[in-house]
């Protein structure tokens, strides 16, 4: 799934990078002074609460005009019960403020890969994506500053910012393949403890797509101590990171989800559902729409009952203009495989309403259901016909749209057995918005399925945001 984007692991790749255009210059006036020979190095391992999961090696050495940093990792997890091991490996050359200029990335994970090369211009990011299937290039527009996990901290450290001094970056987020936000404030000097010793650092905080991490640093910039959501922790650990990992013993998935307060019976006959939300600033989400209504910390979900005689398909299109009718990223609706695809399984109906019947009929029956690290484009997810919730997102928007349909992904939370689970499904338009969930094989979703975000999915990183801080207690339901 992909809300295991808040692991704090960074990923590459040993494949040649590409050539630079180099959009960031030297300023003359905020160079680092960290040494380069002989190479700095780092070894941390990565904790779980107590029980160490995996582990990361750094190094940096001077390139011409700034920094080449090579990364490698291993992690092992435990999500929805299966054991899943994470080998990242990367190079990024950076200019002599630690500013990106081109960057490679590989992660694999039980026979899944995929390849990331990416190039920094003044205004923008050309990332190249190769999953040994599907080969794409994409373009992110960029506003401010440009890093990636492997020289985020780097930066900061090269900035030295005063106590109290905030900036805002952008980073690249490999599994999400968008750009993400990220604020950063730095703290000073502190003392922290590390394995029962008092140690002195620097320390400042990075809110990355609203997951907060504190970050610990010695005085040449390697990294002392990391916290993360979840009790996610990362310790400098000498030469000895390597050793010792395992799965740990906890599921990711469950230690993310939310323990409702009581249970709620038989959540698909329900018609309405009220909540109390509490624990995150709801100006960042969207929870004031379609069938939920927000007021003051309390959201009602009713359930849509939509016209099944409704829109005739193939004309939505004409008569509503939506930027939802286009391609995106991860959802290639303009490709002719998926119109094609979508065309078969619509077959002869002619209305919006049961188009979108069969193809969240078939998407729950014909896709496997998989754990996914990262997540998969429409396309890829359509050859292999297996994924989870994100992967059925995806497909069943990309097709959606394809046929003229306009269609969103959603994503928030989703009620099963006793707590509440982050979960991604998706809208369709017919004569107004309606929820459907091809995971679960619901149209409409049930009144349980919680909506935090939508979009085309550059937006899920605001997910984190929700991870060990979201508290939802049940008001009632009819």
């Amino acid at each position: 799934m992909l809300f295991i984007v808040f692991l704090p692991v960074s990923h590459a790749c040993d494949k040649k990078i590409p050539a630079a255009a180099g959009r960031f210059q030297p300023d003359g006036g905020n160079v680092s002074t960290i040494e380069s020979k002989p190479p700095l190095t780092e070894c941390l391992s990565i904790y779980l609460e107590k029980e160490k999961i995996g582990w990361l090696k750094n190094s940096m050495i001077e390139s011409q005009g700034g920094w080449k940093i090579f990364q490698t990792g291993n992690v092992g997890i435990i999500v929805q019960g299966q054991k899943r091991n994470i080998v990242t490996s990367g190079i990024i050359i950076t200019d002599r403020s630690f500013l990106t200029v081109s960057f490679s990335m590989k992660i694999t994970s039980e026979g899944s890969l995929i390849n990331l090369d990416g190039r920094a211009h003044a205004n923008d990011v050309l990332v190249y994506v190769d999953t040994g299937k599907d080969n794409k290039r994409l373009f992110f527009p960029l506003k401010m500053d440009f890093v990636t996990d492997l020289n985020i901290d780097r930066y900061i450290f090269a900035r030295k910012m005063e106590k109290g001094e905030k900036a805002e970056l952008e980073m690249f987020e490999p599994e999400l393949l968008a750009i993400v936000p990220v604020k950063v404030e730095f703290e000073g000097a502190k003392n922290i403890e590390i394995d029962g010793n008092e140690v002195q650092a620097l320390g400042y905080t990075k809110i990355i797509g609203g997951a907060k991490f504190n970050t610990f640093v010695d005085s040449r910039g390697r990294i002392l101590k990391e916290e993360g959501p979840l009790g996610i922790t990362i310790l400098a650990d000498n030469d000895r990171c390597d050793e010792g990992i395992n799965s740990g013993t906890q599921d990711l998935i469950e230690m993310a989800s939310i323990k409702a307060d009581r249970g709620i019976p038989n959540p698909g006959s329900l018609t309405m559902l009220k909540v109390n939300i509490t624990g995150i600033d709801h100006k960042n989400y969207v929870l004031e729409s379609g069938r939920q209504a927000y007021n003051n910390g309390i959201l009602e979900i009713k359930k849509e009952h939509p016209a099944r005689n409704g829109g005739k398909l193939f004309d939505t299109a004409k008569s509503i203009k939506s930027v939802y009718l286009k391609p995106a990223p991860l959802i290639e609706s303009d490709s002719p495989d998926i119109r094609k695809f979508a065309r078969s399984v619509v077959g002869d109906e002619q209305t919006v309403f049961g188009a979108v019947g069969r193809i969240n009929s078939y998407l729950f029956t014909k896709m496997k259901k998989t754990n996914v690290i990262g997540s998969s484009d429409a396309l890829d997810t359509m050859k292999r016909m297996e994924g989870d919730c994100t992967e059925h997102a995806y497909l069943f928007v990309a097709m959606a749209r394809s046929l003229g349909i306009p269609a969103k992904v959603t994503a928030g939370v989703a009620y099963k057995d006793g707590r509440f689970y982050y979960h991604a499904w998706a809208e369709v338009y017919d004569l107004g918005w309606i929820s459907v969930d091809p995971t679960w094989g619901q149209l409409p979703a049930d009144v349980t399925h919680i909506k935090f975000i939508e979009g085309n999915g550059d937006e899920f990183a605001k997910i984190m945001g929700l991870i060990g801080n979201l508290k939802i207690q049940i008001l009632g339901w009819k």
